[in-house]
């Protein structure tokens, strides 16, 4: 609470938040429909869940195919206050949601832990099509983290294989004109904010990032593509997006040119398979 009293938010940074949770939110959508084929059992992780709704904006929607089995995982403390505050929901469809969310507590610094927690502790089955979700994560930890941390989902992708999504029952196995869907059984959904951040924030509003733990130097897209295909997802999708202009930097418009044109990114969406 102290931390968040003297913390310095740009509006940019309010519009970042606002865009970040859009970007993943129609990720994790599409994702859903593509999956929902053939009534397979879905897994969803979110990792570093912190104060996120996106299960209640999401799965309370319903939609095709069985609602998934979600893990959110954080701290004990977080943990145990998600617990608290996901039990005071009413709404009979928001509220069974709630009760579905398992909230795993357990330290992300130690990645490689991570899997056999969640399969003996928590009944994760790597077989299963799993969504993870990497949001407002890597700002707060060296890089050498984000290089364990990709390697150990990697080996959770790995393990899985290209064609878990087909296994089962024939049945059960999502088809077009009788040619098997060859859906990738893992997508890692990672949400970054690139290095240029700090230098945004101190051109246009003469501040400096949120003052809590960020590190001082951020990744660029090609480090994070390059260390998710180094720890096991070779196929990666990158959206970016520009910074908006506003604060007391604005230019002019200038209808006949393209007006972010040489702006720097600001934050990246990874899709990692």
């Amino acid at each position: 609470a102290r931390k968040m009293s003297n913390a310095t938010f740009a509006p940019s940074l309010q519009y970042l938040v606002a865009l970040r949770t859009r970007l993943l939110d129609d990720a994790l959508s599409e994702w859903l429909r593509a999956s929902a084929s053939g009534g397979r059992a879905r897994q969803v992780v979110q990792l570093a869940v912190g104060c996120d709704t996106r299960v209640l904006r999401l799965l309370a929607e319903g939609g095709d195919g069985e609602m998934p089995r979600v893990l959110e995982v954080d701290s004990p403390r977080v943990a145990a206050w998600r617990r608290h505050f996901l039990s005071r929901f009413e709404s009979p469809g928001i509220s069974a949601v709630a009760r579905s969310c398992e909230q795993v507590a357990f330290d992300l610094r130690e990645p490689e832990q991570l899997l056999d927690m969640l399969i003996h502790e928590h009944g994760f089955d790597p077989d299963l099509p799993t969504a993870w979700m990497c949001e407002g994560l890597l700002e707060y930890h060296p890089w050498s983290f984000s290089e364990r941390l990709f390697r150990a989902l990697g080996a959770v992708a790995s393990h899985s294989g290209p064609g878990a999504m087909s296994r089962g029952a024939p049945e059960s196995t999502p088809k077009v004109d009788g040619v098997v869907l060859e859906i990738p059984s893992h997508v890692l959904f990672v949400a970054a904010l690139d290095n240029y951040w700090h230098t945004f924030l101190r051109e246009e509003h003469s501040q400096m990032p949120v003052r809590m733990a960020w590190q001082k130097r951020l990744p660029s897209a090609d480090m994070l593509v390059d260390s998710l295909r180094a720890g096991g997802f070779p196929s990666v999708a990158v959206l970016s997006e520009l910074p908006p202009i506003t604060g007391r930097r604005r230019q002019p418009a200038q209808p006949q040119a393209p007006v972010r044109m040489g702006r720097p990114s600001i934050l990246h969406l990874l899709s990692a398979r």
